[in-house]
């Protein structure tokens, strides 16, 4: 495993600005994890609504909704935004499988487009649902 996904992780100064955002606070679980997917649905480029259902689901521990959470942010940035995504995926790595982290870490340094073929997904806003597996798996 790569040192470079060994981070301490820090909340952005940006993060801590009064919003909107409080409102999902309060909700149960599933009414949280609907209103979070309607709302990146609608605004895929708002990356506190990213921030959120990635901490949201490495609270949860769930790892396919985790996954599919990261994948939509490496749609919705491709290959900027080296920094957030980094911080994200480290994050969430005691959360995801081994197969989930080293796809996301293979894809880090150019991102991914909806159109890509993604393994294991499940739960993705953003991605088109064609669906992968690496080629050494079929060997």
């Amino acid at each position: 495993m790569s040192r470079c996904f060994e981070v301490e992780i820090e909340l952005d100064p940006v993060f801590l600005r009064p919003t909107l955002y409080s409102f999902y606070e309060g909700m149960l679980v599933p009414e949280m994890e609907k209103a979070l997917l309607f709302q990146i649905g609608r605004k895929p480029a708002d990356l506190i609504l990213h921030m959120q259902r990635i901490q949201h689901h490495i609270r949860s521990g769930n790892r396919n909704e985790l996954f599919a959470a990261i994948v939509d942010l490496f749609i919705v940035l491709g290959a900027r935004g080296e920094g957030f995504r980094k911080r994200m995926l480290a994050a969430g790595r005691s959360v995801l499988s081994d197969k989930q982290f080293v796809f996301l870490q293979d894809n880090f340094e150019f991102g991914l487009d909806a159109s890509d073929g993604v393994p294991w997904l499940q739960g993705s806003v953003l991605h088109s649902g064609i669906q992968g597996e690496p080629v050494d798996a079929w060997a």
